[in-house]
């Protein structure tokens, strides 16, 4: 079976999004949770210190 991974841009796709349809149309789909901010995402300590 193929995997799919669904990378949904800030904020996540909303409930009514067609990514979140793709998502719980099996158990092959798997969403990518993005931080509501992008300066709250796990790189940006390690951005800010070669700024």
């Amino acid at each position: 079976m193929t995997n799919y991974l669904i990378i949904p841009g800030l904020g996540n796709s909303g409930p009514e999004h067609w990514q979140t349809y793709f998502e719980k149309s099996g158990d092959n789909f798997f969403r990518i949770h993005q931080p509501k901010r992008y300066d709250q995402a796990p790189t940006a300590p390690i951005n800010r210190a070669h700024a």
